[in-house]
């Protein structure tokens, strides 16, 4: 029976996918405080960690910026546009 499940990614894999180090990849593993946030879930097979390109392509979605999804601020809180446009130039300093 072939195997229909896509390679996984290595370490290396996913830092070229990301453009990142693969310093930066283990030290996310490592302190355990990037995964899902720094870098996408990771699965272990024993020792190695490795991605799921599916995984990969998920989250990569889940967190682009663009025009379409504007950040939201809560109630109250000014715009970008609003805090420049209110910020005054008072001739001290820079």
């Amino acid at each position: 029976m072939p195997n229909t499940y896509p390679p996984l990614l290595t370490p290396k894999d996913l830092a070229r996918a990301l453009g990142k180090s693969e310093s930066y990849i283990r030290n996310a593993l490592t302190h355990g405080r990037g995964i899902g946030t720094k870098i996408p879930p990771v699965v272990y097979v024993g020792n190695a960690p490795r991605w799921q390109p599916a995984d990969l392509n998920e989250w990569l979605s889940a967190h682009r910026v663009g025009a379409a999804t504007p950040p939201q601020r809560g109630p109250g809180r000014p715009s970008l546009p609003e805090i420049a446009a209110g910020r005054r130039h008072t001739g001290r300093g820079r």
